[in-house]
């Protein structure tokens, strides 16, 4: 990606927890920051095709979104000094882990602080018709051994009141110990009754939720595009 030199001026954010762990912070940024991502994105010569189960390796190769990534950390610092306030530290219980990520891994801790939002950001263009079958996100573990991320974060930048939403999905997996449980991507459509929850894009809103927690993004019935900026945050351990 080219230069991400864009200035925001960030929004009013009001923050609401949701659903296991997900929380979805309203007006993070002002509709002209939005706008100004979204020239920026569209000026990236290089957009690469996706398929609606999110890579080459899936059997169902329809298009499901365009992407483009770069390493913006002008865009992550300023989202970092709008979101911090709201973004709370993880502490996993030690016999009963309840927080469907792979925390296990090194390094291990049951006490964890946020301290970033990663610089690597991924832009991603639904048109109509677009879709992501339903997956799991995985962690990135730093090279100094002790930062990773556990959650997943979603930048709305267009609003979709009716399609295009990010689901939350029943993978019948709660009963296994979470080292246990299979973090394939689905080969198929998600079925009405395994939709737990959904959050409809609106501009400006951030959504956060943990890695390993399964979503699709419903099939995009448009107006307009959904486009969306991917990234995660950074934690450390505390204890």
């Amino acid at each position: 990606m080219s230069a991400c030199d864009v200035p925001l001026q960030g929004g009013q954010p009001v923050s609401l927890s949701l659903f296991r762990g997900t929380q979805l912070i309203s007006n993070a940024l002002a509709d002209k920051d939005c706008d100004a991502l979204i020239a920026l994105f569209n000026a990236q010569q290089r957009q690469s095709p996706v398929s609606v189960q999110g890579g080459s390796q899936g059997q169902d190769h329809r298009l499901g979104s365009m992407r483009t990534t770069g390493w913006c950390e002008n865009i992550s610092n300023r989202l970092w000094q709008v979101i911090r306030p709201y973004v709370s530290p993880i502490q996993i219980e030690r016999d009963a882990p309840t927080f469907p990520t792979d925390w296990w891994q090194p390094p291990r801790s049951y006490h964890w602080k946020p301290v970033h939002v990663s610089p690597l950001l991924r832009f991603m263009r639904y048109a109509a018709g677009g879709q992501h079958y339903g997956h799991y996100d995985a962690a990135y573990f730093y090279p100094d051994n002790t930062h990773r991320t556990l959650l997943s974060l979603v930048l709305y930048l267009s609003t979709h009141p009716h399609s295009g939403a990010t689901r939350f999905l029943e993978d019948s997996q709660q009963h296994l110990p979470i080292w246990d449980r299979e973090h394939a991507d689905w080969p198929t459509p998600t079925r009405e009754e395994q939709v737990l929850a959904r959050v409809y894009p609106q501009k400006g809103s951030v959504l956060l939720f943990p890695h390993r927690l399964c979503h699709d993004v419903q099939l995009f019935n448009g107006p307009g595009e959904r486009i969306i900026i991917r990234g995660d945050i950074i934690f450390k351990p505390y204890d």
